[in-house]
């Protein structure tokens, strides 16, 4: 049985239904054919021990059919020079490295006011989903945040914020 072409990203439709849920366990519906998904999780430490890595705010979007298998999701794994308390060092350059196996794109961006402003960071591509760019850090008592968006060929999109990702001593 032949299956119909899936349509470019471009013609696709926004995912319009919504659920809220405390829990990420359980069943989630799904469509019969093939529809677009969006997946939010926001997560929030308030433990006095952490300083860093506070909060993320994640989204996946994706298409899938009913079927198909493991989720087609991406997702991006950061390589940050910290030390054991979670700070990089602020006199000289840093290198960054961010992996996203199957991406096409990747933005990156950090921020210094926890997320009210931010600022792009010049990416190098370095080949097989992997990306790095250098970054001279300036003094902050707040950290810096970490903003990454990433695509792939077939639509798909991650994107995450991790407010206060590392300090800067």
């Amino acid at each position: 049985m032949a299956s119909a072409p899936r349509p470019s990203s471009r013609a696709r439709p926004t995912p319009t239904s919504q659920e809220q849920r405390d829990s990420l366990r359980g069943d989630f519906p799904a469509a019969g054919g093939e529809a677009g998904y969006r997946l939010e999780l926001d997560t929030t430490r308030t433990s006095e021990n952490w300083r860093y890595a506070t909060a993320t705010r994640t989204a996946w979007t994706f298409w899938s059919a009913r079927g198909d298998g493991p989720l087609p999701l991406l997702g991006v794994d950061y390589d940050v020079p910290a030390d054991l308390e979670g700070r990089v060092r602020g006199t000289l350059p840093v290198t960054l490295g961010f992996t996203a196996r199957g991406a096409r794109t990747l933005t990156a961006e950090l921020s210094y006011d926890d997320g009210t402003t931010w600022r792009r960071l010049p990416l190098l591509p370095l080949g097989h989903g992997r990306w790095t760019a250098l970054v001279s850090h300036r003094a902050t008592e707040t950290g810096v945040s970490l903003r990454v968006i990433a695509t792939d060929a077939s639509g798909g999109r991650f994107e995450q914020t991790v407010t206060r990702a590392y300090g800067v001593k």
